[in-house]
């Protein structure tokens, strides 16, 4: 069995190479406890850290429990990114965590870079397209 670009390759009866592409379902429970273990203490250090800076006035059970789901949220999409860009595990680990502090302003730039992407690639060349049908 070989890893290349995020598939795996097998040999079936007959000889042949078949590649299979690791889909969330293949990673066992103890790697989405850790992912979440992680990013959910990133995101309870981001709490008490805007509790001390004055964002939040006081206790919020519901402040809290938002900023834990994005926090674990953040740390997954961080978790499928290392994952894909083959990350070592340990700088992936510090990287969940990192991102599970940043939450939502992670997913915010995500969503910034993307937009851009979209904008540069994919508009361009539908805009193109359709200048050619023209």
């Amino acid at each position: 069995m070989q890893r290349l670009n995020g598939l795996v390759s097998l040999r079936g009866k007959e000889g042949k190479e078949r590649m299979i592409e690791k889909d969330p379902t293949a990673y066992p429970l103890i790697t989405y406890s850790w992912v979440f273990l992680l990013s959910i203490m990133g995101g309870v250090v981001s709490y008490i850290r805007k509790r001390r800076m004055g964002k939040i006035a006081r206790f919020s059970i519901t402040e809290l429990v938002g900023e834990i789901v994005t926090s674990a949220f953040a740390g997954l999409i961080t978790f499928f990114l290392c994952e894909a860009a083959k990350i070592p595990p340990m700088l992936a680990a510090a990287m969940i965590a990192v991102s599970g502090h940043m939450g939502s302003r992670l997913i915010f730039m995500l969503e910034e870079g993307l937009q851009k992407w979209y904008e540069k690639y994919v508009f361009k060349k539908q805009l193109s397209k359709t200048k050619n049908e023209e």
